[in-house]
């Protein structure tokens, strides 16, 4: 290790610096403490992004008083103590773009103000906080305040929980592009005239909400209300979304009970019973996922859908399969009706890096559908794939390979097979305690591993497969 930070040491700045960024926090902490020669060229990495060090905050902070020529290396920084920022404030703090308050009950209501006043002195565009009554919140509408934000995230409090159209009416930001709240019970929008001037350069919502939160207003009636998890979104629901898409404001919202935007599945059946183009809408619904990703500085972003109809799902692929996505990679997340074809792969964006399969709930997929699917992604690096099993011997209720497997017994329960380009399959175990199975173990399952290790070469791209096997109860 030492020869190896020697060496380090030697090489020119330009390219010590290109190895240094490329490293994670511990490997920077081990370079920091080992070599006295690299300790100065590591400290500005290691505090470019100071976030969720709560547990060492004191020795973070101490080291940053004992040696404030560290401050402008900070261009992230998440604030767990108002006074200790308050004094960084008063230092050069030239670099701090990103902020976020993490600030307890207890800070008094003037701590937020004073904080948010001297905003526009600095170059901070990305500000995260948490919303609290009285002061803080009206000074959302203080011109000036919000002038340089690019990026806003409140975070609604958990006992007021205001109504998004109370926040929109307050907020003046000019600079605003993306707005993202969190904890909304009523999420409804009327669009004002006046936000064309509050904020002009509005490009993206994002909502987060917890799942079964949302007020009976967001709900078409209270027998729907009762009877959340069984509906598509109500109407109430789908005029803000239109709201916004009829603006060209992308938008999402993130449910603890959905994987993806809980608007795309319905979109093409909702479309044509309102006089909609359907393709447009999907389009919009999901260039809203990457483009809220991009802007966070991610290249890849997710789409999953549910257990929709064959004639949806292929509304929804051929959409988006004529869609500009580049740069960004996407995973790409399906449930595969009983009837889907082979040809669905001519569907498929060839963006896609990770592809999640769901087999039918009950009966046998055509086994060339997934090969398919492999051979027509150019990019694709992991696949995974999920298979109902039941008893008797554990044997597959669906499946979508051509090989038969069952197993010994429905001890092991959760069987995974796991399978990495250039080397052969293994079984795994996914309940606690995670184990290896022995192969003495396991059942019939080696025609499906030697149909497993075909699959490899299809493709020039894929790297990693895994099939997990899920236990469920048949009724008859």
């Amino acid at each position: 290790m030492a020869s190896d930070l020697y060496s380090l040491s030697t090489l020119p700045l330009v390219v010590q610096d290109s190895i240094l960024e490329n490293l994670d926090r511990r490997s920077l902490v081990q370079v920091s403490l080992t070599c006295r020669s690299l300790h100065r060229g590591v400290q500005k990495y290691l505090y470019c992004e100071l976030h969720y060090y709560r547990p060492y905050r004191v020795l973070v902070e101490n080291n940053i008083r004992c040696n404030p020529m560290l401050i402008p290396y900070i261009c992230s920084f998440t604030s767990y103590n108002p006074s200790f920022l308050k004094w960084v404030w008063t230092q050069t703090t030239s670099s701090l773009k990103k902020l976020e308050l993490q600030w307890d009950y207890t800070v008094e209501t003037n701590a937020y103000s004073e904080l948010l006043v001297s905003i526009p002195q600095s170059r901070v565009d990305k500000l995260t906080f948490a919303l609290k009554p009285a002061l803080e919140f009206r000074i959302l509408s203080s011109r000036g305040v919000f002038n340089n934000l690019t990026f806003l995230y409140l975070q609604n409090h958990a006992t007021w929980k205001y109504p998004l159209q109370t926040i929109l009416d307050q907020l003046h930001a000019p600079s605003l592009e993306i707005l993202k709240v969190e904890n909304l019970t009523d999420w409804r929008i009327q669009w004002r005239e006046s936000f064309d001037d509050t904020m002009p350069n509005l490009a993206g919502l994002s909502l987060h909400i917890r799942g079964g939160d949302e007020d009976v207003v967001m709900f078409d009636s209270e027998e729907d209300y009762e009877t959340e998890e069984n509906m598509p979104p109500s109407n109430v629901k789908w005029d803000t979304v239109l709201t916004l898409y009829r603006r060209s404001i992308f938008f999402e919202m993130i449910l603890l009970q959905y994987s993806s935007n809980p608007f795309l599945d319905p979109a093409p059946s909702y479309a044509s019973a309102h006089q909609l183009d359907p393709v447009l809408l999907v389009q919009w619904l999901v260039k809203s996922s990457q483009f809220l990703r991009a802007k966070q500085g991610i290249d890849y972003f997710c789409v999953w859908f549910g257990d929709i109809p064959l004639s949806d799902l292929t509304t929804i692929l051929r959409s988006i399969k004529s869609m500009d996505f580049r740069p960004s990679k996407m995973e790409l997340g399906l449930h595969l009706p009983l009837d889907t074809t082979p040809s669905i792969a001519d569907l498929l964006p060839d963006n896609i890096v990770e592809l999640e399969l769901t087999s039918p709930s009950d009966g046998f997929l055509d086994p060339s559908v997934v090969p398919e699917c492999i051979r027509r992604l150019p990019n694709l690096e992991r696949l995974l794939i999920w298979i109902n099993a039941v008893a008797p011997r554990f044997r597959s209720l669906s499946r979508c390979t051509a090989a038969k497997c069952s197993f010994q017994s429905l001890e092991l329960e959760g069987r995974t097979l796991k399978a990495a380009r250039g080397s052969d399959p293994f079984w795994s175990v996914s309940r606690r305690p995670k184990r290896d199975i022995d192969k003495d173990d396991l059942g019939d399952v080696d025609d499906l591993e030697m149909e497993i290790k075909e699959w490899f070469r299809l493709s020039t791209s894929l790297k990693y497969l895994e099939i997990i096997f899920k236990k469920v109860e048949q009724f008859y």
